[in-house]
């Protein structure tokens, strides 16, 4: 039997079906690390989704330079969020 790798494995192991996205979504529950990469754009190469907590979306960022354009763009990033995820996010919290 042939070893894998296990960061061969687990992409496929966490992908979501579309019926459990449905009843995820549902439920209340939202995968905001796709979210967060699907509506903010190029600065998903740069910043990643740590959680989300009482309205607030913390998100880690690689750089400064990625700190200033996401603080500059913070309203417009959270006006999509909520519409992608129907959720009252208050606020976008960045940390390095």
């Amino acid at each position: 039997m042939k070893e894998k790798r296990i960061s061969d494995i687990l992409p496929e192991a966490w992908k979501v079906k579309p019926a459990q996205e449905t009843r995820l979504r549902n439920a209340g529950i939202v995968d905001w690390e796709k979210v967060w990469a699907q509506e903010c754009d190029e600065a998903r190469n740069y910043s990643y989704v740590i959680k989300y907590a009482e309205g607030t979306l913390i998100v880690a960022v690689k750089n400064s330079a990625w700190v200033l354009e996401l603080n500059k763009r913070e309203n417009e990033l959270l006006e999509k969020l909520r519409e992608a995820t129907g959720e009252k996010i208050k606020k976008i919290k960045l940390v390095r």
